[in-house]
C-alpha cells in the first residue's frame, strides 16, 4: 500500500490509545471510509467484536456463517452483502485519525470459517504481515 492508494471499503484504521498484551488490555477506536462514525474498543475482545461489527455494517466481505441472533425488533440488525458500500470519508480523513500509542491498518480480504484473513500495515502503509486468523491478527499487533 502506497501513501497514494485510497483505502477500499474493507480497509479499518485501528487507533490504540492504551496497550497492554499481558492484561488484555487494549483500547482505542476503530474507523474506516465505509463507517460513518468511529467505533470504541476497551479491551482484546471487544476489538474482535467491533471489527467484526464493523465489516456487518460495510457489508463486506460477508461472513460464510450466519451469526445467530437473539436481538429484539429494536436492536440494530446486521447489513447484508453489499458491493459497492457507501463512502462516508475520504482516505485522508482516515490517515488524519492516530493513536497514542499505534496505529496500524487492516485490510479483511475473506471472512472465512468463522475468522479473518487479510493484510496488516502500519501507519506508513508498510506492510507488517499477513493474517488468516483473527488470533494472527492479534500477534502481528503485538510485534
Amino acid at each position: 500500500m502506497s501513501d497514494k492508494m485510497n483505502f477500499q471499503p474493507t480497509f479499518l484504521r485501528i487507533c490504540i490509545d492504551r496497550i497492554n498484551f499481558q492484561s488484555e488490555e487494549l483500547a482505542g477506536s476503530i474507523c474506516g471510509v465505509a463507517l460513518k462514525d468511529s467505533y470504541p474498543f476497551k479491551s482484546v475482545m471487544e476489538l474482535m467484536l467491533t471489527i467484526d461489527r464493523c465489516l456487518d455494517k460495510i457489508g463486506k466481505p460477508q461472513a460464510t456463517r450466519k451469526a445467530r441472533s437473539f436481538l429484539s425488533q429494536d436492536d440494530e440488525t446486521p447489513e447484508t452483502f453489499r458491493a459497492n458500500p457507501p463512502i462516508y470519508h475520504t482516505t485522508d480523513e482516515i490517515r488524519s485519525k492516530k493513536g497514542a500509542c499505534q496505529t496500524v491498518d487492516i485490510n479483511i480480504i475473506t471472512r472465512y470459517h468463522s475468522s479473518w484473513q487479510g493484510i496488516l500495515y502500519d501507519e506508513n502503509g508498510n506492510r507488517k504481515g499477513m493474517f488468516s486468523s483473527d488470533l494472527e491478527l492479534l500477534k502481528l499487533l503485538q510485534k
